[in-house]
């Protein structure tokens, strides 16, 4: 990464989600909250970033107990940009997550 990318990313956001984007993906990212998921994931868009990279998810657990079958199959397709719209959760999704503990 370099050092110009580094500093835009460092300006962009406050010090604590700079650590915490940083510490879950090893890498420098800002950009627009799309959705999150059942699992607590967030979903984020940049169009400014290079091809393929542009879309991203931040997990929702510790970064080392984190696994790519914990996404969804709609949003593996958003992110995989398989399709362009963005997946609405569903009445039983719902239903799931008012019923969580």
């Amino acid at each position: 990464m370099s050092l110009v990318r580094f500093l835009k990313f460092s300006l962009r956001q406050s010090p604590l989600k700079n650590f915490e984007i940083y510490r879950k993906l090893d890498d420098a990212k800002w950009g627009r909250l799309v959705g999150v998921d059942e699992l607590g994931n967030r979903y984020y868009e940049n169009p400014e970033e290079r091809y393929g990279r542009e879309r991203w998810c931040l997990p929702a657990g510790r970064p080392h107990k984190v696994d790519a079958s914990q996404i969804p199959p709609r949003w593996h397709s958003w992110l995989h940009k398989t399709t362009d719209e963005v997946p609405k959760p569903t009445p039983a999704e719902d239903a799931a997550a008012l019923h969580r503990p």
